[in-house]
């Protein structure tokens, strides 16, 4: 069982155009008297200009800005330290109680994340975080209203209705 369409036979290529796509992988060293291409060429943070291994440090190349990649870092760094945005860390005394009433776990701790239940505005631990767990409808939320205990409006039509009968 012959086939009756044979594939074709491969182009032949040439070193030139292998060559040529060899080149598009990596670069050529930027230091002004280097030009040696590297496959995997060292950017320097400063400058941001590619390098072989030779040229990799601001040193190696002369670089015009050097250290200024480690000064930004060092006052990245200052910032981050100086304003924390989530506030102190939490710790043993500082940490609030799931909100079940026969757990005992800590949340809001490194090691335990407090989630905050939408419907009763409580929190809990990641056990009772699903409100099937907590019983969350049985619960009254947090910040509700409370209600005026006086009758409700089925009971008032009820007493209105058989005031109606009496009479």
């Amino acid at each position: 069982m012959a086939s009756s369409t044979p594939y074709p036979p491969p182009e032949p290529q040439s070193f030139t155009a292998m060559n040529k796509e060899m080149l598009n992988i990596g670069g050529t060293c930027q230091y002004l008297t280097c030009d040696s291409y590297d496959f995997l060429p060292f950017r320097c943070e400063s400058c941001h200009g590619r390098f072989c291994q030779d040229h990799r440090t601001e040193a190696g190349h002369k670089c015009a800005r050097a250290g200024e990649w480690a000064a930004k870092k060092a006052q990245q760094q200052a910032n981050r330290t100086a304003s924390p945005s989530s506030g102190p860390k939490p710790t043993v005394l500082t940490a609030n109680q799931c909100s079940h009433p026969q757990c005992k776990t800590l949340i809001d701790t490194l090691n335990s994340v407090g989630v905050a239940c939408s419907t009763c505005n409580r929190k809990y631990c990641l056990k009772h975080r699903i409100p099937e767990d907590h019983d969350c409808k049985n619960i009254i939320p947090v910040g509700a209203r409370q209600s005026v205990r006086g009758p409700s409006q089925a009971e008032k039509a009820r007493s209105a209705l058989g005031r109606l009968k009496l009479w």
